[in-house]
């Protein structure tokens, strides 16, 4: 068998997920590790292709002799594929390379594999949908954490998700039907970019930290960019002071 580790972070698994079908695709089957917080909401992102196993650090380091899966440690088992700060420490010291062209060049993966290879449009039609009212813009961003969502170019209609337990899958419908779209670069946006949304999309940049180039992944859609430089600076010092970074 095969792994795919990936981080803690739910944006990072979508980004990933083609990449574990391309791997399926080319070893017949392969297992995507992740954590325990997030092996429910992962392991729906496969429903459509069932060579892809969804398993957690915990249950590989149970069954397998694995040197410090936990804390990142690369091992000589060649059985697994690492990627991001599994397999480096640190970010590039070159911040040209967006993060996601980093992580797939690492696996070896030609990064348009990142579109030609996502289930995840196809697994949302097997996940139960939650109602969205009609006409209501959707938005999401993380107001536990401070990184809230506040310009907006007109007035806006909206209804904010919160992350809930289960699927973000969801909300794909509501995603892909809504008239506006507007989230923070999250989890959330990486969904909407494996979607096929009709309405207008907005990204609302100042809300989080933001590092030119390492941020600018290729988009699959338009979006428009919502930004205020020394809004964004006096974010990332609140977020700083918060420890959310």
């Amino acid at each position: 068998m095969k792994y795919l580790v990936c981080s803690s972070a739910v944006g990072d698994c979508i980004t990933l997920a083609p990449a574990a079908c391309y791997l399926a695709n080319e070893h017949g089957a392969i297992t995507f590790v992740v954590s325990e917080a997030l092996k429910e909401n992962v392991s729906s992102f496969f429903l459509s292709d069932p060579r892809v196993k969804v398993a957690t650090v915990n249950e590989i380091n149970r069954t397998h002799e694995v040197q410090s899966v936990q804390n990142g440690s690369e091992p000589l088992n060649k059985n697994f594929y690492w990627c991001g700060l599994h397999r480096h420490p640190s970010i590039p010291s070159s911040n040209e390379e967006p993060w996601a062209m980093w992580f797939y060049r690492q696996l070896g993966i030609p990064f348009k594999c990142r579109w030609d290879f996502c289930p995840i449009a196809k697994s949302s039609k097997m996940v139960y949908q939650t109602p969205w009212p009609e006409g209501v813009s959707f938005l999401h961003d993380d107001r536990e954490r401070g990184i809230n969502i506040r310009l907006f170019t007109n007035p806006v209609r909206f209804q904010r998700v919160f992350n809930e337990k289960g699927s973000m899958l969801q909300y794909a419908q509501a995603i892909e039907n809504a008239p506006e779209i507007h989230v923070i670069d999250s989890s959330f946006y990486h969904l909407t970019e494996c979607l096929n949304p009709t309405g207008k999309l907005f990204l609302h940049r100042y809300a989080r930290f933001y590092c030119p180039g390492f941020h600018d992944i290729p988009a699959r859609h338009k979006w428009e960019i919502i930004d205020d430089p020394l809004f964004r600076e006096q974010a990332n010092l609140i977020l700083m002071l918060r420890g959310a970074m």
